[in-house]
């Protein structure tokens, strides 16, 4: 699985020690063909990855709600030391396809 990633510097180094099974491929200033993708750094105002419309997209975010996202939209609280944590927490409509998205990153979820 090709896994695009949005991330700064620190969460990059978080994800990398997670050992992941998922092939990531970082964020730079283009969207890549992908399986999934996921912004660490969303903001409303920045959505980068609003045009992906058939595959998922997890967004970091805690303020807005999943009615404010397109369908194919899960949230998760990445704040860094979420982030560290072995479990986040996640909203979604699609459990199976976003849970093993994050078990391809070694995370365990909490649906929330």
């Amino acid at each position: 699985m090709n896994i695009q990633i949005r991330a700064n510097t620190q969460q990059q180094q978080i994800l990398l020690a997670k050992n992941a099974t998922a092939n990531i491929i970082w964020y730079s200033n283009e969207i890549i063909d992908a399986d999934a993708y996921i912004d660490l750094l969303f903001t409303p105002e920045n959505n980068i990855f609003k045009s992906i419309e058939h595959k998922p997209v997890i967004v970091s975010s805690v303020i807005t709600t999943g009615n404010n996202l397109p369908k194919n939209f899960a949230r998760i609280n990445a704040w860094n030391t979420f982030l560290e944590k072995e479990k986040l927490e996640l909203v979604t409509n699609n459990e199976i396809e976003v849970g093993n998205i994050l078990k391809q990153l070694n995370y365990q979820y909490i649906l929330v």
